[in-house]
């Protein structure tokens, strides 16, 4: 008697699901089509991704490779190409490690050895962790930035000048109109640069960062309510009058000393401190 068809295909599924440790039973087949017991961390996979024993060597050497710290940075040094290398000029590498490098169709060492260094110093300023899954990820996307822009200042070191004529227009004798603008190069940079202080906003990693973080570098909103709350005061005390808002943008506030003998020199004193202090908000 013939097998149903989902016994069949049941029967061949479990048999391409031979791995090192030996084949996998049904049991771990579930309704939903999915693997759970694949070898080491693996996880549960969908069926329909075609996991056979080939296929699982493959995902444990990715995962080999992903479990170490630069482990997802694996693919981001170029391949060196010797004496055929776009970056040869700016190459300060004997030409025998060159050649060497090329001949194993390794990555560039210049590119490794910047990776690595940079990594390591992010993550002891930042006191990063292996558990710091969002703060690792930023740093390497930072590290990554900065690789490319190595290679940006490579290609800008080959080419020397930064201007560039490019056409703006043909006339309708077909003749050229040409303008300056910046090279690819130079404008590349300029995003890898933006793109640089993004992260390091995410990283919280500033001067402007730190100052706000220790309490150094007060809102300005708030700053401004302290102020006048100050300015106040000071007119209930009978040492200031006509303390009123003016819009414009050369005196914020308006306030008149009431004396200037001796008994109110220091009123006078805290009224310019604080006066000054109004005019610097959001300077």
């Amino acid at each position: 008697m013939d097998k149903p068809l989902a016994q069949k295909a049941s029967e061949k599924q479990q048999q391409s699901l031979v791995t090192a440790q030996g084949p996998v039973s049904l049991a771990t087949l579930t309704d939903d089509g999915t693997i759970t017991s694949l070898p080491g961390s693996l996880g549960s996979v969908p069926s329909h991704w075609g996991i056979d024993s080939i296929t699982i060597q493959g995902c444990q050497q990715a995962q080999t490779v992903h479990s170490i710290r630069t482990g997802l940075m694996s693919s981001v040094p170029i391949i060196c190409r010797g004496d055929q290398c776009p970056y040869l000029e700016t190459c300060y590498l004997d030409s025998q490690v060159r050649n060497q490098a090329a001949a194993q169709g390794g990555r560039c060492p210049i590119e490794i050895a910047a990776l690595l260094q940079r990594f390591d110093q992010y993550c002891q300023f930042f006191g990063t962790t292996e558990e710091d899954v969002v703060d690792m990820g930023l740093i390497r996307e930072l590290v990554d930035v900065e690789i490319q822009t190595l290679r940006c200042d490579n290609k800008i070191a080959t080419e020397a000048d930064f201007i560039e004529m490019t056409i703006a227009g043909i006339s309708n004798q077909g003749v050229p109109y040409t303008r300056p603008e910046l090279k690819v190069g130079n404008q590349y940079k300029e995003k890898l640069r933006g793109e640089k202080h993004r992260i390091y906003k995410l990283l919280d990693s500033t001067r402007e960062d730190r100052a706000k973080r220790n309490g150094k570098l007060a809102d300005p909103s708030m700053m401004a309510v302290t102020l006048i709350e100050k300015m106040r005061q000071l007119e209930k005390d009978g040492l200031l009058r006509g303390v009123s808002m003016v819009n414009t943008d050369i005196d914020p506030i308006d306030a008149e000393i009431v004396s200037e003998s001796k008994e109110t020199d220091g009123a006078a004193v805290v009224v310019a401190d604080v006066y000054e202090d109004i005019n610097n908000i959001g300077a």
